[in-house]
């Protein structure tokens, strides 16, 4: 077989190589393997939204302070002998009195017997809540209910027809907060017999926020040391002081 020539197989070689599939490179010359992506980082949990700050329940209100009233009660005169009552404004037979507060009475022994030195002869003290302000019409509109209402109440519970117009009251100035009433009425603690009356009246402000009327009632011809008895009982407990309250 004739030899061929060199070009001829370097061509054929370089052909061949051509041909052949490129060397696979050992294992450990390979491509390092990705780095793996990181996991997302997670997100921070939201803030928690702060509730709006409750705003501080008000303490609650202390109680309302007590009424002077069962202090200065203790020291109105009780003279032996005497008898004595206590109402609440609004007076059931009075109404129509726009006042608040207590009603203290001291009754003479005689009170209601007819003929008596002391007959009908007595004193009562308003301690009224506030200060109303009380002018001589304001007592005559004042007595004239109170004592139109105090005989007919009575007159119904003696089955006795009591005329509300058979009272009559007419009040003057005396002075500086004083008063003198002239009663026209009748005794329906006594068969509605005439009953005329004098009532000494003394408006005073014995404690802040409270009003005082202190009265002295007996009939016109009642004796003077009669009256002059009432007006002590008044004047002890005018010029009292009231009784200090009890704290914690």
């Amino acid at each position: 077989m004739p030899a061929r020539p060199l070009s001829a197989l370097w061509i054929v070689a370089a052909v061949a190589s051509a041909q052949a599939p490129p060397p696979v490179p050992p294992a450990h010359a390979q491509a390092p393997a990705p780095a793996p992506v990181p996991a997302p980082a997670p997100k921070p949990a939201p803030a928690p939204t702060p509730k709006p700050a409750l705003a501080p329940k008000p303490a609650p209100a202390p109680p309302p302070a007590p009424l002077p009233g069962p202090e200065l009660a203790s020291v109105l005169p009780l003279p032996r002998g005497w008898k004595q009552e206590r109402l609440e404004f609004p007076l059931r037979f009075a109404p129509m009195l726009p006042y608040a507060g207590t009603e203290e009475l001291r009754f003479s022994p005689n009170m209601f017997r007819r003929g008596a030195p002391d007959y009908f002869s007595y004193v009562i003290r308003w301690w009224l809540v506030g200060r109303p302000v009380f002018t001589a019409k304001q007592f005559e509109e004042d007595l004239t209910g109170y004592f139109q209402g105090l005989m007919v109440a009575q007159g119904r519970e003696k089955d006795l027809t009591v005329d509300p117009g058979s009272t009559h009251v007419a009040v003057k100035p005396m002075g500086p907060r004083r008063f003198r009433a002239f009663v026209t009425t009748v005794d329906a603690f006594n068969g509605a017999a005439p009953l005329d009356l004098i009532v000494d009246i003394e408006v005073v402000d014995p404690v802040k926020g409270h009003r005082a009327v202190y009265m002295a009632i007996a009939p016109t011809m009642a004796a003077w040391n009669v009256r002059e008895s009432l007006m002590n009982v008044l004047k002890t407990a005018r010029d009292a002081k009231p009784a200090p309250t009890k704290g914690p």
